[in-house]
């Protein structure tokens, strides 16, 4: 726990410095988390025919990001096709070619695209678009993560996950909802359109988790950490850190979008 801690605060500390001293910084330590976070999801069907070529999703990855902060879609689109093509050349000899390129292309829209959407959402919006989607996902997994060790009782979804709770998820849905709202509040955007944000963001969280504890069961993993690259000691891999805000981040840019806000 102590561990956990510390490392969890010095990895917050460094997020909101990028965050607040501008765009490009936010979007380099985007990219950089966004590149270990796809080699550590082509990591977790190691040694499977379906495993995705790290060594080409890696750079469309940062060249996705990227495109996130230059506004270009077309980078964005051409970087996911470069991608299809070199993974489909990459694993030409293997019979399953075919499945090691769309694992790769997978962890690219899974992966790249929502942490991208995280740079759209700074450089349309500044520090609170971003700061929206971490209060939504780190709100509802604080608040249910003491909830459930508090109160949690009823199992959740023990296959997929069996520490969580049906009663810590309650209290993480009510904690998110209200740190979603109070951010809102402060930057001057909640309206009655806006409340969609506060009540339907920390389920999509929710979604979100189990999803990637879901798919570390699938690959029979714990945690989506690389072997000897523990880049966050005592919270996993970055997959791990952010796997809430990967569903999150699309989320708030299309209710965002669609009330008129971004």
């Amino acid at each position: 726990m102590g561990q956990r801690f510390v490392f969890g605060l010095i990895w917050l500390a460094v997020a909101l410095l990028c965050l607040a001293w501008g765009e490009w910084p936010w979007a380099i330590f985007v990219t950089v988390g966004a590149v270990v976070g796809v080699v550590e999801f082509y990591a977790l069907a190691h040694g499977r025919p379906i495993q995705g070529v790290a060594w080409v999703g890696a750079p469309a990855t940062a060249v996705i990001v990227i495109g996130f902060q230059l506004g270009d879609v077309a980078v964005i689109v051409g970087a996911l096709a470069a991608a299809a093509v070199g993974a489909l050349a990459a694993a030409r000899a293997s019979q399953r070619a075919s499945g090691a390129a769309l694992m790769t292309l997978i962890g690219l829209v899974y992966v790249a695209v929502p942490l991208g959407v995280t740079v759209l959402l700074r450089r349309e919006l500044g520090v609170f678009g971003v700061l929206l989607a971490l209060m939504i996902t780190a709100g509802s997994d604080t608040f249910a993560y003491f909830g459930g060790r508090m109160f949690g009782k009823t199992p959740l979804a023990p296959r997929i996950s069996p520490k969580k709770t049906v009663e810590g998820m309650v209290i993480g849905l009510i904690g998110g909802g209200v740190l979603a709202a109070a951010v809102l509040a402060m930057a001057g955007g909640l309206t009655l359109p806006s409340l969609i944000i506060p009540l339907l963001g920390p389920p999509v969280a929710v979604i979100g988790d189990l999803l990637e504890s879901g798919l570390k069961r699938r690959f029979g993993a714990k945690d989506s950490h690389l072997p000897h690259f523990d880049v966050i000691p005592g919270h996993g891999g970055v997959l791990d850190r952010v796997d809430s805000i990967l569903l999150v981040a699309p989320f708030l840019a299309i209710v965002l979008g669609i009330i008129g806000i971004l």
